[in-house]
């Protein structure tokens, strides 16, 4: 059997108010999360669902979650260059491949996630690699021009697979309805609903359209208001 797709966050607490609290945390945050109250269950997630991010309950009652820390790093040691390869060397690679054959005035735009921006409590690896390719687009902005402009833009929640995924989850482990669980996120944005695909993919045209002819190097933040600069 394939093995499901990737994950973000994999949150592992006997206590369904603590992973709310988890939820309410880092949720925030443009990552998938699923949550689960069994550390058997959270053990079998690591090793299907591969997350870049795990969070533990140090006591639980089938497993302490030293023990279940143990057996995570013992599967997989490698998850920060796992995450650089996919987060950072995949668009890096993607640039040096397209651009000797993109046209003069062409635009490159990288979509990045908040966390480049807010360095989430023990996401550090995931933070890192965002952080690196914001770092990568002023850097390719330099380096390419005139002929190539290079922007980004960092997103916060957006509706879809990405979101949806881990919803029933983690909505499970809240005891609240997947309805209630994506009412509560589009509360806790200023806007009051979560931006879909469509409204964002507007931000990414605008840096490849005319309009942003004098624009490189720079970064908007698509988020729904989540955090201001």
């Amino acid at each position: 059997m394939a093995k499901d797709s990737a994950i973000n966050l994999l949150a592992i607490d006997d206590d369904p108010a603590c992973l709310n609290l988890i939820q309410e945390a880092v949720g925030q945050e443009h990552l998938e999360v699923i949550a689960t109250t069994n550390p058997h269950t959270g053990l079998e997630m690591v090793r299907r669902r591969h997350p870049q991010i795990v969070l533990l309950d140090l006591r639980m009652p089938e497993m302490d979650g030293l023990e279940l820390l143990q057996r995570i790093v013992d599967a997989d040691p490698d998850v920060w260059k796992q995450i650089f390869d996919v987060n950072f060397f995949g668009a890096m690679h993607l640039i040096r491949a397209a651009a000797p054959v993109m046209a003069d005035g062409s635009s490159i735009v990288l979509v990045n996630s908040g966390a480049a921006l807010r360095n989430p409590p023990t996401m550090g690896a995931y933070a890192a690699s965002k952080a690196a390719l914001a770092s990568l687009v002023r850097t390719a902005a330099l380096e390419l021009a005139p002929k190539i402009r290079v922007n980004g833009v960092f997103l916060g929640p957006v509706t879809g697979e990405s979101l949806e995924a881990g919803a029933a989850a983690t909505a499970e482990g809240q005891g609240v309805t997947v309805e209630e669980f994506f009412r509560q996120r589009a509360e806790e944005l200023p806007i009051r609903h979560i931006p879909t695909p469509e409204e964002c993919a507007g931000s990414v045209l605008f840096f490849a359209s005319e309009l942003a002819a004098p624009v490189t190097g720079q970064h908007l933040s698509v988020n729904g208001g989540q955090w201001v600069t």
